[in-house]
């Protein structure tokens, strides 16, 4: 992808941006991204001061966390069976050193550490994240289930209705990431490692960050599922991902589909209108290559897009759905560094070989 014309940056556009294909799901609760606080702010620092999303009270057991549902969970001691239903969250528990006596599928969208892909997969499946059998969850007599915010409210309450301690965490943006890390090094005993991981995550950020080219680059975050297209906010995990990299979200601000979702129908008269420097491409298809295909074929048939500036000239980047549909957990980091080369390829090299 070659170099922009610099002097063609533009601002984002003050209309709403109208309906014109049917509004998507919201994306899995890990779904989402980078950034530290409002990510339409111009941060010199990828690290600015912010409020502990998922706060804990106390160091050592007894401790309390107040997860995303604004409930406080009690520990008086480290839970021994552990059931964690999301791949995301899988992850980050295994990467501080926990065990777990059943998990979800894992699946190829969610980027594994190598050293845990043995042990995770041998662990005793109870469904999809999406579709999770709870009286599996129950028979493994669990002292800890620790779901995915948004995605699996529904599992949380039918399991605190069983009498099953549920933990109820998110991983759209930096913070969130870190408090999961913070939480989760507590509960396994392993808060060094935790301290460690976020050190490391932190570095590789700022790293990418005090690299970052003096210009406005501004983007459109287009989502492709199997039944639509919509356009991605600033909550979203590529939206805050983008914040962090002081790219301007031409959807910045605009309404939500509902309460709580991170999208916003699409128009593309408005996109052009907007003249986004690049067309960012994330997706909840089957894989990355089903969603180039797709965005192909609506590009080839949907004149529309020829006004776009940035599709006629080729400035689009697809996002794996491995950093951007879910968290990169261990990997967020290589989110940052992978969104930062899709747009200044000149400064961080082929977006690729942090894939």
């Amino acid at each position: 992808m070659s170099a922009i014309n610099r002097s063609r940056r533009r601002s984002a556009p003050g209309r709403v941006l109208a309906l014109a294909l049917c509004a998507t799901t919201a994306l899995f609760g890990a779904g989402c991204s980078s950034g530290r606080g409002d990510s339409q702010q111009s941060a010199s620092s990828s690290t600015p001061a912010s409020t502990d999303p998922m706060p804990m009270t106390g160091a050592q057991f007894p401790l309390s966390i107040t997860d995303f549902s604004g409930q406080s969970v009690d520990f008086e001691s480290a839970p021994q069976r552990v059931c964690v239903l999301a791949g995301t969250a899988m992850n980050i528990w295994y990467d501080v050193g926990g065990t777990a006596v059943c998990s979800v599928e894992i699946t190829d969208n969610v980027k594994v550490v190598p050293e845990n892909e043995a042990a995770m997969r041998a662990v005793p499946t109870v469904g999809a994240t999406s579709n999770v059998d709870i009286e599996a969850v129950s028979s493994y007599d669990p002292d800890l289930v620790i779901v995915m915010g948004g995605a699996q409210d529904t599992v949380l309450s039918r399991l605190r209705e069983l009498g099953i301690r549920g933990l109820e965490v998110r991983a759209r943006s930096h913070d969130e990431l870190d408090s999961i890390y913070r939480a989760f090094g507590a509960l396994t005993g392993h808060s060094d490692t935790a301290q460690e991981r976020i050190e490391q995550i932190d570095e590789q950020i700022d790293g990418v960050v005090d690299r970052l080219p003096d210009e406005q680059t501004s983007v459109v975050i287009v989502y492709v599922t199997a039944e639509s297209l919509a356009v991605k906010l600033d909550d979203s995990i590529a939206g805050q991902i983008a914040g962090t990299l002081r790219l301007t979200n031409i959807a910045s601000g605009l309404t939500p589909d509902d309460p709580g979702s991170e999208t916003t129908p699409l128009d593309i008269e408005a996109v052009a209108a907007g003249r986004p420097d690049y067309v960012l491409v994330t997706s909840m298809v089957d894989d990355d290559a089903d969603a180039r295909a797709r965005m192909d074929e609506e590009f080839a048939s949907n004149r529309a897009w020829q006004a776009v500036d940035a599709v006629r000239e080729g400035r689009i980047a697809y996002l794996p759905q491995e950093y951007f549909l879910l968290n990169g957990g261990p990997y967020y980091g290589d989110a940052v560094t992978y969104l930062a080369a899709s747009v200044y390829p000149d400064v961080y090299g082929d977006a690729q070989q942090y894939a």
